[in-house]
């Protein structure tokens, strides 16, 4: 009985150094859906906006610009015409000071607002 607690105790001690010397995993919180334009970083309003399928870019809608390049989606875009969201979407200037992003997957315009400083 004895030898047996004794094993016991040392297996348990084992497992505690091997879990004491692993290291921790860097955890990396996805941003919010985020464009730059201008020099000025845009994050997604959650919002959509209402228009008719005949303003899609697909179907010659007018587009003021394109994401042509992305970060990774737990940062923030760094340099114009880019998002942490994929490349290749269309934009166009909104109402308000807002940028306008279509969403070709769902179809529809996200409405995108100036962070504040």
């Amino acid at each position: 009985m004895r030898k047996t607690t004794l094993l016991v105790l040392l297996l348990c001690f084992s497992l505690l150094f091997i879990a004491c010397g692993r290291e921790e995993e860097e955890v990396l919180w996805a941003a919010k859906p985020s464009i730059m334009v201008n020099d000025v970083l845009y994050g997604d309003t959650g919002y959509r906006g209402e228009y008719r399928t005949d303003t899609r870019p697909d179907r010659g809608g007018h587009v003021d610009g394109q994401i042509t390049s992305t970060v990774e989606e737990h940062e923030y875009p760094t340099q114009n015409d880019q998002s942490n969201f994929g490349e290749g979407y269309y934009y166009r200037f909104g109402e308000d000071g807002t940028i306008e992003v279509f969403m070709e997957e769902a179809g529809v315009w996200k409405i995108f607002k100036a962070y504040e400083e």
